[in-house]
């Protein structure tokens, strides 16, 4: 019986198809194509599917996505493609805020030729010189792995500390962005599933496996590692079980 491959891992399977039948002479569509599949999954929801920063979700937030089209105002074309590179693979604890505000990284979650793809992809979208971008065999092909986590000691102490709830609370709304895809209280965006009932919905020892490495328990989540440490990883959950509203309706995740 074959293996069927799943869809972003074909896509995976195309870049290293590409670089092995073609070295560094194929760039065109087909690499461009495999950003724009990349950013509809990824990006879209917010920057909207021209990259207008109308997205389904962008209504949801505070603040308006960046236009990627550069249809107002020019900014993405002055930047450089590192520059590109560096937002979408930063670590976000190392950046400053206010430059990509509550937008996620993808530095834990995609490999470095499927982050260059979605960046080929933008440059279709707004006047620019920057040089063309093409697949080389330098370019990391394999998504970065961690390992699985068997074991989690939950401190009760720190479940119940307020200053370790306060500051989870801190990561979660500000530093890590998280209420650009998750809602609570009304609040926020409806890329993910509500969080009003976490508290009760989920226990400390999956929500902390599930935020230290999503894609270790659903492969295909739009849920980014974000490379949280051990300590605010903790410190989140310990907000999260704060969560426990009176049973209401689900908003519907996309």
């Amino acid at each position: 019986m074959k293996k069927r491959v799943s869809g972003i891992g074909a896509l995976v399977l195309v870049l290293g198809l590409v670089v092995m039948t073609n070295g560094c002479s194929l760039f065109g569509d087909k690499f461009v194509a495999i950003g724009k599949k990349l950013f509809d999954y990824r990006c879209a929801d917010c920057h909207g599917e021209s990259g207008k920063g109308d997205g389904f979700n962008a209504k949801n937030l505070d603040f308006e996505p960046r236009d990627l089209t550069d249809s107002e105002e020019r900014v993405l074309g002055d930047l450089t493609n590192e520059e590109i590179f560096n937002t979408l693979s930063r670590n976000i604890k190392d950046e400053d805020a206010s430059v990509v505000p509550f937008m996620p990284t993808f530095k834990n979650t995609l490999a470095e030729a499927e982050i260059w793809a979605i960046i080929a992809y933008v440059r279709t979208l707004h006047p620019n010189n920057a040089p063309k971008i093409e697949l080389t065999p330098e370019m990391k092909r394999k998504r970065p792995r961690f390992p699985r986590i068997r074991k989690v000691d939950i401190d009760p102490e720190i479940m119940k500390s307020k200053e370790h709830i306060e500051n989870g609370q801190s990561l979660f709304e500000e530093t890590y962005g998280c209420l650009t895809c998750h809602n609570i209280g009304g609040e926020g965006g409806r890329i993910g599933p509500k969080l009003d009932r976490a508290g009760f919905r989920s226990n400390a020892d999956w929500l902390y496996r599930w935020i230290k490495n999503p894609q270790a328990i659903e492969p295909r989540t739009k849920m980014p590692n974000l490379g949280l440490t051990d300590e605010d990883a903790m410190d989140v959950v310990a907000y999260l079980k704060t969560l426990q509203a009176p049973r209401g309706p689900d908003l519907p995740a996309k």
